[in-house]
């Protein structure tokens, strides 16, 4: 799995992503756990999803996806999707997202869990 060198975390999980983490390289997922990456799809922006979804054979290029955020409960994700608009409105890419996070990618790089 790839994610952004500096990814986007909730403000429910400030202490849980950690953990979140750790259970991801494991190929297990908490309870709360969200995952937010870029869709696979370039017509499309981004996808939200529980851990769980992430990890399962529902998702067979999860080790392709570029992962932007974590977050604890799906009101945590929707709101650090609020925080991504508003930083793409500001940089200029307007509703953009995907490719404001692109750009962000690769200017800051990435890492691999």
């Amino acid at each position: 799995m790839k994610f952004l060198k500096f990814y986007y975390v909730g403000e429910a999980a400030k202490d849980l992503y950690g953990k979140f983490i750790r259970g991801l390289k494991k190929g297990k997922s908490d309870f709360e756990c969200y995952v937010i990456s870029i869709a696979p799809e370039p017509h499309e922006q981004l996808d939200i999803m529980h851990g769980e979804m992430f990890l399962s054979r529902y998702v067979p290029d999860r080790e392709e996806r570029l992962i932007v955020g974590l977050a604890a409960g799906k009101n945590d994700a929707l709101n650090l999707i609020g925080k991504i608009t508003e930083e793409s409105v500001a940089a200029g890419f307007g509703g953009r997202i995907r490719d404001f996070l692109l750009d962000k990618a690769e200017r800051e790089g990435m890492r691999m869990l």
